[in-house]
């Protein structure tokens, strides 16, 4: 009986378990993949379907290269740091959306190993920086501007705070 008992224990556990991951899956304001070893998505949250356009079935069970502007991504930057390291963090990339609009994500990947260090997959997270690069965008415009009107300016000028 007792041996009853905590098997019981031990799928209560797992139900209570997969409940508590599909809560913090729906709460998370970032987008998140976790891709097999192979690169193929097997999970998805909500905020990448609404990111990216697509519906869960047109995502899983397809390769990671098919949201990524970059098709190689041993040519990513930080790709070395992934291998060596295990992780990588706020590397600015673009997704691809379903309509083949580019959206510039900083994105952040952690390998998942399994209990022998063999590589299982990763967690992809990736936020929306659009509003960040328009601001960046309309910022480097503005310098510009201003550096070519006081270039063009014959007079001295001096700028206090």
């Amino acid at each position: 009986m007792h041996e009853k008992k905590s098997d019981t224990g031990s799928l209560l556990e797992s139900k209570e378990s997969e409940i508590c991951i599909n809560n913090i899956l729906r709460s998370m304001v970032g987008a998140l993949i976790v891709i097999d070893q192979n690169g193929i998505m097997r999970t998805v949250n909500h905020m990448t379907l609404a990111l990216l356009g697509y519906e869960r079935d047109e995502l899983i069970g397809k390769s990671i290269e098919m949201i990524l502007a970059q098709k190689q991504p041993s040519r990513v930057p930080g790709v070395p740091d992934l291998i060596d390291t295990g992780f990588v963090r706020n590397l600015e990339l673009n997704y691809l959306s379903k309509d083949g609009s580019e959206i510039p994500v900083l994105f952040s990947g952690s390998v998942m190993r399994d209990k022998d260090g063999t590589v299982q997959g990763m967690v992809c997270i990736a936020q929306d920086i659009t509003d960040r690069k328009i601001a960046e965008e309309a910022l480097a415009t503005e310098k510009e501007l201003l550096s070519v009107t006081l270039r063009s300016i014959g007079d001295g000028v001096i700028t206090t705070d």
